[in-house]
């Protein structure tokens, strides 16, 4: 009999902390970490699909929907802007910090922009 009360003991535990993760799972809140990032970074350090903000400006339309975006140091990236924001408040050589996601699929990274903001 103790057998089958140390097992009832053990399964009520499990199943009480499994309830508790479950409250505390459920309250909370993901957020996503962005850092504050350069070209240079973008090239050497960042993973693909790693969310980033940068600051700089889109300085030139390469075609097929990519542009080349320059940092504040002058080093250039691909990018591509996200269908979901209205792009339109966005000009040519304006100083922006811009949200963006790092897409190492190629042989050269690039970003995918999610918003911009003017600085």
């Amino acid at each position: 009999m103790r057998l089958n009360s140390y097992k009832l003991f053990a399964i009520g535990f499990v199943a009480l902390a499994g309830v508790s993760f479950g409250v505390a799972a459920s309250n909370h809140v993901d957020t996503v970490k962005v850092e504050k990032a350069s070209v240079y970074n973008v090239h050497s350090t960042y993973a693909n699909r790693q969310n980033i903000n940068i600051e700089g400006k889109i300085v030139a339309y390469l075609g097929n929907g990519t542009y080349k975006f320059a940092d504040v140091d002058g080093k250039t990236i691909s990018l591509n802007l996200d269908d979901s924001f209205d792009w339109s408040q966005v000009q040519k050589d304006e100083l922006i910090s811009l949200n963006a996601v790092v897409v190492k699929d190629f042989i050269t990274p690039k970003l995918l922009g999610k918003s911009a903001v003017a600085i």
